[in-house]
């Protein structure tokens, strides 16, 4: 077994693609460093999806994500996933774009080494509204069916930056997957503009309106025309704990792993044939999303449920994940 680095080209846009015989990874750094593919070789399975009616092009900063650029693959937000107002001092009514500042601009290659043991790639990007610096570093071994992702983000500032990170893939599914969360999670909360929004319901049978319970444990077909984001409360614990989502033979999964005391919480964005950013027919995919902060709002992260994270100034926080394939 040994790791390869490809350069490609996806429509206009350049790729690298990351090879180890067990996964590969194809990344647009034009866009936001998207890991536009993430196919288990064995398993002859895609796992991201694609959006089928809009083609990858540039955006311009502020443009509108679900409207124009919800592709599909594995973006990064940050300092907060809606769009919306920056709610603290001194960038007060700054406006933060959908789905962050990450998606939107290319990243710089700050550093690559390729053995035939491993793949390092760093990427990096600044904020553009907001000063800070925000690095990714994806590492592939030769005889694992994973990626680890590392992160860097530094405040480069004077004062206190409160921000909330999501990692944001959009799943490929059908129905009969099976989803597990983090073992010590009995409740979530469902993040959306309800009176409901935030309050505490049992994990799985999510009571989602008045007389509606489901079973958010398996994926339903596209009729069910439903879609609901949901996030747990804070992790604890000293040790790495593990979300996944298995195909319905039980013969394959997709493992996120991450450690509690780097990364908060996790959001489940299942859209099962229940909307549609761009006014036309629902989508039907999965967001499955290790996440700093318990909503997509940074504003309801500071001032309401109080769950955001915090850089002090000129700091640098570290956090890591591993996506890996069975």
């Amino acid at each position: 077994m040994s790791c390869r680095l490809v350069e490609g080209k996806l429509h206009e846009f350049q790729t690298l693609e990351l090879n180890n015989n067990h996964i590969t990874l194809k990344i647009i750094p034009e866009l936001g460093a998207k890991i536009a593919s993430l196919q288990h070789l064995s398993a002859q399975r895609e796992w991201l999806w694609k959006n089928p009616r809009q083609a990858y092009s540039a955006p311009n900063f502020d443009s509108s994500y679900v409207e124009s650029f919800d592709l599909g693959g594995i973006d990064e937000c940050f300092p907060a996933v809606a769009a919306g107002v920056y709610p603290t001092a001194p960038w007060t009514s700054t406006t933060i774009a959908d789905h962050g500042e990450l998606w939107s601009q290319p990243w710089r290659l700050r550093s690559l080494d390729v053995t035939d043991q491993q793949i390092r790639l760093t990427q990096t990007c600044y904020g553009l509204r907001f000063p800070y610096r925000f690095e990714r570093t994806l590492r592939l071994v030769a005889d694992r069916a994973a990626v680890e992702l590392t992160y860097h983000v530094t405040n480069l500032s004077p004062y206190p930056f409160p921000f909330i990170w999501s990692i944001h893939p959009l799943l490929a599914i059908d129905p009969g997957m099976r989803l597990a969360l983090p073992a010590q999670v009995d409740q979530v909360r469902i993040n959306s503009a309800t009176d409901a929004s935030y309050t505490l319901h049992n994990w799985p049978m999510i009571d989602v309106g008045v007389g509606e319970r489901i079973d958010a444990l398996h994926v339903p077909d596209r009729t069910a025309r439903r879609a609901v984001k949901l996030v747990t409360p804070p992790l604890a614990g000293e040790n790495d704990v593990t979300a996944s989502i298995t195909t319905a033979d039980g013969n394959h999964s997709l493992r996120v792993h991450f450690s509690p005391q780097e990364i908060s919480h996790f959001a489940l964005w299942m859209n099962y044939g229940g909307w549609a950013g761009d006014g036309g027919t629902p989508y039907f995919n999965l967001g499955f999303e290790p996440c700093i902060g318990a909503a997509d709002s940074l504003e309801t992260c500071v001032h309401r449920v109080e769950e955001s994270a915090v850089l002090a100034p000129h700091e640098c926080r570290r956090w890591q994940l591993t996506i890996e394939c069975t």
